[in-house]
């Protein structure tokens, strides 16, 4: 299994930078107009017009790795903006710092023309809906690598496991 694993993983790894630099991590809470966001709302930032981070919104509350992608660069005290399902821009913003973890609320106002945040529909289809609006718009070249790695880690630690769970039965 694990030269499986590494057979998979090392044409992705020889094409990452070496020094890749820890994401900044920011998260809080979302509002639309005053009222928390659906569920499944895209929340995106965004620096110099383009896109370094994106997340879907639960509860109200985001989470968002800002140039956590090999492929996308940003330099300490850039100015990262927020976009509220590719429609809406919030008045806060913040400078990029490489990697710090910050608190900082969100709010939108406005009226959304995307029918996936209507509120009438239910939390899965608009998860769902907002997914399929975000990978089709939003995976660049630059998201691959980091989707790739991603999946390849998370295959890595269910191999891990599966490993362990057939030693501790073999005993």
């Amino acid at each position: 299994m694990s030269c499986f694993i590494q057979f998979m993983i090392q044409p992705v790894l020889a094409d990452s930078p070496q020094n890749l630099s820890p994401p900044m991590v920011i998260s809080g809470s979302v509002t639309l107009n005053g009222a928390p966001t659906p569920d499944g709302s895209n929340i995106t930032a965004w620096d110099n017009g383009i896109v370094v981070g994106f997340n879907l919104t639960m509860g109200g509350q985001y989470s968002i790795e800002v140039c956590g992608s090999p492929d996308v660069n940003c330099n300490p005290g850039d100015t990262i903006s927020f976009k509220l399902n590719g429609q809406l821009t919030s008045s806060q913003s913040t400078q990029f710092s490489i990697g710090t973890i910050n608190s900082m609320d969100l709010s939108f106002t406005g009226e959304l023309t995307n029918a996936s945040t209507a509120t009438s529909t239910s939390v899965q289809q608009q998860a769902t809906t907002t997914v399929t609006s975000v990978v089709s718009t939003t995976t660049t070249p630059e998201y691959q690598s980091y989707a790739i790695i991603s999946i390849l880690t998370v295959l890595l630690a269910l191999g891990i496991m599966a490993d362990r769970r057939r030693t501790r039965t073999d005993n």
